[in-house]
């Protein structure tokens, strides 16, 4: 619980266990999942991207951009492609 408190910043927690629990995550490698987090807080926080192609250079390069700018909210991008074809857009 106390683990829970700190890497989702919430509940009374003392900052000697709060740098303790953040240098064990940091020497772990841990990474928040957002997706997961999403899921557990019942809110999506996901931003629907729907590119005609893959293989027309400028899209990937479009989602590129797009992931960078969404990398610093809570939003997390998911993509589709349609394959330049109009009912699955």
């Amino acid at each position: 619980m106390t683990v829970s408190r700190v890497l989702r910043n919430r509940g009374d927690v003392s900052a000697k266990t709060r740098e303790r629990v953040l240098a064990a995550a940091k020497a772990l490698g841990y990474v928040p999942n957002k997706i997961a987090g999403a899921l557990a807080s019942q809110r999506v926080n996901l931003v629907g991207v729907i590119i005609p192609s893959l293989g027309n250079m400028v899209f990937p390069q479009v989602l590129s951009s797009i992931s960078e700018v969404l990398d610093k909210t809570p939003l997390q991008p998911v993509i589709g492609v349609t394959n330049y074809l109009p009912e699955r857009e």
